[in-house]
């Protein structure tokens, strides 16, 4: 695998949006000229209000959507002009984990066979052994065995992000993305999801997506978007010292959770 997993230059992505009849369709520039690498093991992160062109991004790396220029590498290769077999191959390296834990599981199976999906899918394990490592699985992202024969809608919204992170990480794809993984968990549970996540995907190259800053304090790295544009760029303790629009962000949220917290029963 490359130095750099993940590597952009001057990335865009356009949509035409229309106007109405008779009027030519404007331009939305979702992600405008980003720029940003990732060694292999390390963490971005990219953070910004709603609509800033986070997930856009998230899209492009997942290959969902392909950029409209610029120049997006994964693991060394292009994926812009990349035919359609080198795109499969692509695809196989990245993992992502949604922000709803109620649409990304299927209903009708149990927990175990959820789990057990991606090694049958991806390997050549026999049964017994995907039962194994999907039961070790559960225990480790804090889910107790008897939830291994359950359905989806028998566990909370945190329960279920659970199940979804241990899935993605028994794929093994080398990338990780987390889009707002976190974001429909209260206080408390988002802290123990995410140490979760820390623990087990310590040998990933992860990108995470988050509107609260709480979830990338520990990131390698932090892109601040604003409109598509990269307008800040760095460590969390870079970014508090820059006084910017992180620091801005930063303050007003631990406001609202110094409150919520405040007002939670005792």
């Amino acid at each position: 695998m490359s130095a750099n997993v993940l590597r952009a230059r001057d990335l865009h992505r356009d949509y035409q949006v229309s106007r109405g009849f008779l009027r030519e369709p404007a331009t939305l520039h979702a992600v405008a000229g980003a720029s940003f690498e990732v060694a292999a093991g390390k963490t971005l992160a990219v953070v910004g209000e709603s609509g800033c062109g986070k997930s856009t991004l998230a899209r492009l790396i997942t290959m969902v959507e392909l950029p409209t220029s610029g120049t997006l590498q994964i693991d060394g290769a292009d994926v812009i002009g990349a035919s359609a077999e080198t795109l499969r191959g692509l695809r196989s390296k990245v993992q992502m984990v949604f922000q709803n834990p109620y649409g990304s599981l299927n209903p009708r199976k149990q927990v175990g066979e959820i789990l057990e999906e991606p090694l049958e899918i991806n390997t050549p394990m026999k049964a017994a052994e995907r039962r194994t490592i999907a039961q070790a699985m559960i225990a480790k992202v804090g889910l107790r065995p008897e939830h291994y024969s359950r359905y989806p809608h028998m566990f909370s919204g945190g329960q279920r992000q659970r199940i979804a992170i241990a899935r993605a990480l028994l794929k093994n794809a080398p990338i990780l993305i987390l889009d707002e993984a976190t974001s429909n968990l209260d206080v408390e549970t988002e802290r123990e999801v995410n140490a979760a996540i820390r623990e087990l995907s310590k040998d990933r190259t992860t990108l995470t997506i988050a509107h609260r800053l709480s979830t990338v304090m520990t990131a390698g790295e932090i892109l601040v978007l604003e409109q598509g544009r990269i307008v800040e760029q760095g460590t969390h303790a870079d970014l508090l010292r820059k006084d910017g629009v992180y620091a801005r962000i930063f303050e007003l949220q631990q406001d609202e959770v110094d409150a919520r917290l405040e007002a939670a029963p005792a």
